[in-house]
């Protein structure tokens, strides 16, 4: 794709990436629940701003075993509970 066309994408918010936009969006929520609670258990039918963490949460553990190594050092660093 010519580096035009990429930046008139990039200009308006196009999202190359869904997923991971969406994991990083859960991750941010996580840390602000971290913030206000200390600590990153919660139960799965848990919202944040709208934001179903809760079932973020029980994802990345359902996940644990395919997550890239990158994410799971993410998690541990903030005191994630596997």
């Amino acid at each position: 794709m010519p580096s035009e066309r990429k930046q008139r994408l990039d200009d308006i918010g196009f999202l190359w990436d869904p997923r991971a936009e969406r994991w990083e969006e859960g991750f941010s929520k996580l840390l602000q629940f971290k913030e206000l609670e200390g600590h990153c258990r919660m139960p799965s039918s848990f919202k944040l701003d709208g934001f179903k963490l809760g079932k973020w949460v029980s994802n990345q553990r359902k996940a644990y075993d395919s997550m890239p190594l990158k994410r799971k050092q993410r998690l541990d660093d903030i005191g994630f509970i596997w």
